[in-house]
């Protein structure tokens, strides 16, 4: 009897878990990928509210693109166009990497157009400022915007370079910064899609996160994303 409920504690789980995945993947736009997902899910036996909730869910999502860019106006998307190529290649200036360089520049572009705020071309590196803003609500009345653009479903911000010993006695990169008049955005692209998955104050709570790969620094994520209902 207690292995069993075991058993059936662990498929439980394990079945959480992957409805979770088909969650990320409907927020970011990806209904290929939470179809076969959830069809999985059916075949494995997984049932319940839970399912039958994600399973309408994708049927209207995928009906209609959520993403911040397909709500765009025409000018709009020529601004991102435009933008998002100059910003590219001013950070191609300072970082090697191209992909990285072109997620990057558009995350902002896409940023930029939605709120309607002029990005920083200027070369070299912006001390982690992308924009900044006149803002009432913080101490300082100005608050200030670091954009992060990732193909990939989490939030992360790179770690400083220390041994392993050190770097998992450590919840925060000393760079970062951690202010209430400060935020990070995180931006998930998929082709032209930019999806809005939630922004962190500095001064959050930051877990770290080790690598995917080896030799790769580790990382560190807000422990929750804000949504814009808790702007403030």
């Amino acid at each position: 009897m207690g292995r069993n409920t075991r058993k059936n504690r662990i498929r439980k789980e394990i079945f959480a878990r992957h409805l979770s995945m088909v969650e990320d993947r409907i927020s970011i736009g990806d209904f290929d990928e939470a179809s076969r997902l959830l069809e999985a899910l059916k075949l494995q036996g997984c049932s319940g509210s839970h399912l039958f909730e994600l399973s309408k869910r994708l049927a209207e999502a995928s009906k209609l693109c959520s993403c911040w860019y397909c709500g765009f106006t025409p000018e709009q998307k020529k601004r991102v166009a435009v933008d998002a190529e100059k910003k590219a290649a001013v950070l191609g200036g300072t970082y090697a990497n191209h992909d990285n360089n072109w997620i990057g520049g558009y995350a902002e572009a896409v940023f930029g157009a939605r709120f309607n705020l002029p990005l920083d071309f200027e070369p070299g590196p912006d001390g982690g400022i992308d924009f900044s803003i006149f803002c009432s609500h913080t101490p300082s009345g100005i608050l200030t915007i670091d954009v992060k653009g990732t193909k990939y479903i989490e939030f992360r911000l790179a770690g400083i370079e220390r041994s392993w010993e050190d770097a998992r006695g450590w919840g925060y990169d000393e760079n970062f910064i951690r202010r209430r008049d400060h935020i990070y955005v995180l931006i998930v692209t998929r082709s032209e899609h930019a999806f809005f998955k939630g922004f962190a104050f500095g001064t959050d709570e930051f877990a770290i996160r080790f690598p995917r790969f080896p030799g790769a620094r580790p990382g560190y994520s807000p422990k929750r994303l804000r949504l814009m209902s808790s702007w403030f």
